[in-house]
């Protein structure tokens, strides 16, 4: 039997009065699949952004894995393996399938003046390590052949996927 990866226990958030979560909870469980459905309104959107902490609850927490993840920033919870799309993808159409997933690495160290001209091996290094571990990305989500194409040539789920790497 599977163990559950996500569970949230008894979440409320109002807005100046209006109860967008009341005492809301459920669990998913690993390898399972959830759906979520409602009327505009029914505080779906809500859920997910107190889920990735771009909000915080009156009451209530989420856990994952174990964790409560309840106060922590955005970039906390999406470290710990919890991510979300959104509506508008957040893609850059007109570069590369790979080019958008090397652009999400964090602290590289061609960002840094200093690493570019005086530390280049550093660079050149973590670029071949940056470029390794997105290609895992894009093989893990089925992208691999089409890591040269441009974004806006992927269909719209092959897009929602890579807006998740």
């Amino acid at each position: 039997m599977s163990s559950v990866i996500l569970e949230i226990i008894g979440l409320d958030k109002n807005f100046n009065g209006v109860r967008a979560l009341t005492e809301f909870s459920c669990s998913l469980r690993d390898c399972e699949i959830l759906g979520l459905i409602g009327p505009n309104g029914a505080g779906k959107t809500t859920l997910f952004n107190v889920i990735s902490g771009f909000i915080s609850p009156d009451k209530g927490k989420a856990i994952f894995k174990g964790k409560d993840v309840t106060a922590f920033q955005p970039h906390q919870i999406a470290n710990f393996g919890i991510s979300r799309t959104f509506q508008n993808l957040r893609l850059i159409r007109k570069i590369s399938v790979l080019d958008n997933v090397l652009f999400s690495f964090m602290k590289q160290p061609g960002e840094s003046l200093r690493n570019v001209f005086f530390r280049w091996n550093k660079s050149r290094d973590q670029e071949a390590t940056n470029h390794k571990e997105a290609m895992e990305l894009l093989e893990g989500t089925g992208l691999i052949q089409k890591a040269g194409d441009p974004a806006e040539n992927l269909s719209y789920g092959q897009q929602k996927l890579l807006s998740l790497v």
